[in-house]
C-alpha cells in the first residue's frame, strides 16, 4: 500500500493507460524523482476504480482512450466514488472538446502525451498543489474558444 498517513512522503501517483510499455516508462520517469512515487497502475477503467479505492493516491494520471470505457467516464466515476485524488488527463487527443469535457467531468488538468517528460512532472506537481494545469498549446485554443463563445453571447 502506498498511503502515507502523515502526508510528508512523496506524491503518490496512480497511472491508468492501456499500453503496458507506456505505463512502465511513465513509472520510471515518475519514480526517478525524489518527491514522486507510482503506487499502482491499471490498464482499464474497471481495474482503476478498484486500484484507486485501495491505494488512495494523491494524483491519478488518466488516459482518455481505454478499452472498457473512456477516461472521461472514468473521471466521472472516480468523482462519484468520492475520491479526493487530483485527476490529471494524459492524452494524445489535442482537441479542445476533450479538454473541456475532462475538466467539466472533474479532472484537475490535461496534458498532451506529446509534451516533454519535464512538463508531465510539472503537471503532476501542479495539480497536486491545487492548480488547474493544461498543456500550453491547449491554453490558446481554449481562450480562443471562450472568446468566440462570449462574442456570440454579446452579438445576440
Amino acid at each position: 500500500m502506498c498511503s502515507d498517513t502523515d502526508g510528508s512522503g512523496p506524491i503518490r501517483v496512480y497511472v491508468v493507460d492501456d499500453h503496458p510499455l507506456l505505463r512502465k516508462g511513465i513509472a520510471q520517469c515518475i519514480n526517478s524523482e525524489r518527491d514522486l512515487q507510482v503506487c499502482g497502475d491499471a490498464a482499464n477503467a474497471a481495474d482503476a476504480l478498484v486500484g484507486v479505492r485501495q491505494m488512495r493516491p494523491d494524483v491519478v494520471l488518466v488516459d482518455i482512450s481505454l478499452p472498457d470505457r473512456n477516461g472521461i467516464e472514468l473521471i466521472k466515476e472516480l468523482r462519484a466514488q468520492g475520491t479526493s485524488a487530483r485527476l490529471l488527463v494524459f492524452s494524445m487527443h489535442d482537441e479542445s472538446l476533450y479538454v473541456l469535457r475532462a475538466l467539466r467531468a472533474g479532472a484537475n488538468g490535461y496534458v498532451l502525451k506529446s509534451e516533454s517528460e519535464q512538463r508531465l512532472l510539472e503537471a503532476i506537481r501542479g495539480v497536486h498543489a491545487g492548480k488547474v494545469v493544461v498543456s500550453p498549446s491547449m491554453d490558446d485554443v481554449m481562450v480562443q474558444q471562450a472568446i468566440g463563445e462570449a462574442k456570440g453571447r454579446i452579438d445576440r
